[in-house]
Parts: C-alpha cells; structure tokens; sequence
C-alpha cells in the first residue's frame, strides 16, 4: 500500500499538518505522525488539482467546507497517482489538459491574441499617438520642436547668409502655421532636400535651392512644407513613427524621457515619408498659398518635375529618390492648375531674394 508524507491544510488557518497519505481503492486516507487523534478521508471524487508542477510539488484540494488543501513534494508522488487513479481528473496535469484532444480551439484563441496583440501595436498605437500629436498644447509642440531642431543641426554646417536671405523670402508669402512664427536654416549638405520640423521649423539643404528655376519653384517648396506644418503633418508621423516610446514613457510618467527619445531620433525626420494623403493635403493647400499670393503654382509642378528628372544625378534621400508618386502628383496638380484660374503677378521682392540665394548677381 503506497504512502507518502505531505502538509495538510485545513482552510481555516496558514499552518501545515504533517501527514501521511495512503491510497485507498476510492479515497485518500490521512493521518498525523504529531496528531495521533487526526483522521481524514477524502472521496477521490471530490479531489482537484491546484498546481502547475508535476515534477516538484503536487497541490490538491478537496471539495469541502472550507475546501482543504495537500501539498506533497515527492518526485514519485504524481506518478503512483497516475497508476492508482489513471482515469481520475487530478491524476492528469492541469496545463496538460488544456493541449490535450483537439488543439484547434486552443490555436484559435491563440491566432486571435495574437491579431489583437498585432493590430494594437501597428493600428491603434500608432493611431493613439496621431491623436495625442493633434491634441498636442502648442506650447509642447515648440518645446518638443526646439529639441528636434537643435538635435538635428548640431552636426550639420550652417549657411547663416542664405539662411536670412531664405527667411526673408518665406516671410514675403505671409506664411505661418497656426503656433506662429516659422524659422527657416538653410544647411551646407549634398542632398536635395527639405523638411519641415515640428514647431515652426523648416530647413532646407543648399542642393535643392539650385535645383530650382525660378522663385516660383522656390515658393512652391516653401508653400508645401508650410502646409505640413500648418496641419501637424511632421508632428503626427513622428509621433506615429515613436509611439511604442513614447507609451512606456508615458505609462512610466517620464516626460523627460520622451524628450530624450524624441532628441535621439531628431535625424529621423531628415527622412520622414508621408503617406499619399498627407502629401496630396500639404500640395493643395500650398497651392491655396501660391493662389492667394498671386503666384504662378506651376512653380510646384516645376519643382516635382525637376526632382523626378534629376533623380540620377543627384544625392536626394532614399524616400524621394524612390517615390513611386511623383508622376501622381505631377498629374493632379496640372489638373488642379487647368480646373482654376489662378491671377499670376511677377512678385520683385521674390525673385530678389531667390537671385540671393543662388548666388546670382541682382540687377
């Protein structure tokens, strides 16, 4: 007749009983080594598993009034329940049972944590953070815009001339996003590129100031990555883009570390992609901007196409020098231009300031 010693526990108090425990042919029988008068006897029907080890320690508890508990760490313990009782539920093992039969439910549960997992990490993260960055107090914006900005120029040469002669011309077009002022650098680099930098900031790199053909196509650059700015375009998909950091910060209440996150990846916007939408929004209302200022808007065409046509010969950033849309966006801005008529006058002061900053002498 197999024995084995264990506690008892009667539900009542935290204080183990040592027992010995015999197997009956229908129940388990207790008693105390300490406790000559202790007798217990569970029905076998009325025992259950409580434990998640099968090699250690073997838990089980008895259906009673307070349900009592065994604990019994034998290596050998689980093995003669299994042979003793084999077709009883404690003799299985608890997780065991849950692959046990047929694993399809439990797969399915499974694939669909995983698809929540998923879409909560790439859709509503991301989506969350777009939100926050719409809702974002300016203040924080320019804050957060300050540590960019000084983070991505700290390594970067910049043109102090052109940069004053570039923030004269764009504030010749009266534009500015809704937090005010927009400060405009124009940096010594080989690409052709511009961006905007959330805050009030665009910069500009010199090899895109000769790309263009006129202060028209110089106005639409402007115009363009004003609009971003005017809409939070940068804000948002930098906030989409961080927004796995930016939730632990949040979580842990660490303001400061989402300004150190957002200052360690401030050269990320240099390269910052915006979907078709985005773009097509940011291409119109610059548009709107050319318009009011009575500037010719086939400037921004002119721009696209020269980007499209010099992809080759320049150092442009991967995103533009593989935009599959450039051709699109062409197309539905000269369809824009033809559906309107747009009221062009030559603007002096422009094609001053842009002569400057090619280096051209001014007549």
């Amino acid at each position: 007749m197999a024995e084995f010693q264990g506690l008892y526990f009667n539900g009542k108090t935290s204080a183990g009983l040592p027992v010995s425990v015999t197997f009956l042919p229908t129940e388990f029988q207790l008693t105390s080594p300490t406790d000559a008068d202790f007798l217990r006897i569970w029905d076998i029907n009325l025992i259950g598993r409580n434990d998640f080890n099968d090699d250690e320690l073997v838990e089980l508890q008895y259906a009673a009034s307070p349900p009592e508990y065994l604990e019994v760490k034998d290596p050998a313990f689980f093995g003669a329940l299994k042979e003793k009782y084999p077709k009883a539920v404690f003799a299985g093992s608890r997780y065991g049972s849950l692959i046990s039969g047929d694993p399809l439910p439990l797969l399915s549960v499974l694939a669909v944590f995983v698809l929540l997992v998923a879409g909560a990490y790439f859709w509503l993260i991301p989506k969350t953070a777009e939100i926050v960055a719409e809702n974002l107090p300016v203040s924080a914006e320019v804050k957060l815009g300050q540590a960019l900005i000084d983070g991505m120029l700290e390594a970067e040469e910049k043109d102090s001339v052109k940069t004053i002669y570039a923030q004269r011309f764009f504030n010749l077009l009266h534009a500015s996003p809704q937090n005010g002022k927009v400060s405009v650098t124009v940096v010594k680099n080989s690409q052709a590129n511009a961006f905007a930098v959330p805050g009030g900031h665009i910069v500009v790199y010199e090899p895109i100031i000769h790309l263009t053909d006129s202060y028209e196509e110089f106005a639409g650059l402007m115009a363009h990555e004003n609009a971003h700015l005017q809409h939070r375009h940068s804000l948002k998909a930098l906030f989409r883009n961080l927004s796995s950091y930016f939730l632990v910060s949040l979580l842990f209440g660490d303001v400061n570390g989402i300004m150190v996150v957002v200052a360690e990846n401030a050269n990320s916007l240099k390269s910052l992609e915006y979907n078709r939408e985005l773009e097509k929004e940011a291409d119109m209302t610059g548009l709107k901007l050319l318009e009011q200022k009575r500037i010719d808007p086939n400037g921004m065409v002119g721009l696209f196409s020269a980007l499209k046509d010099q992809k080759g010969n320049l150092d442009l950033p991967e995103f533009l020098s593989t935009h599959p849309v450039l051709d699109s966006r062409i197309d539905y801005l000269k369809t824009e231009i033809a559906s309107r008529k747009f009221q062009v006058q030559p603007n002096d002061s422009l094609q001053y300031y842009w002569q400057k900053l090619k280096g051209k002498s001014v007549e």
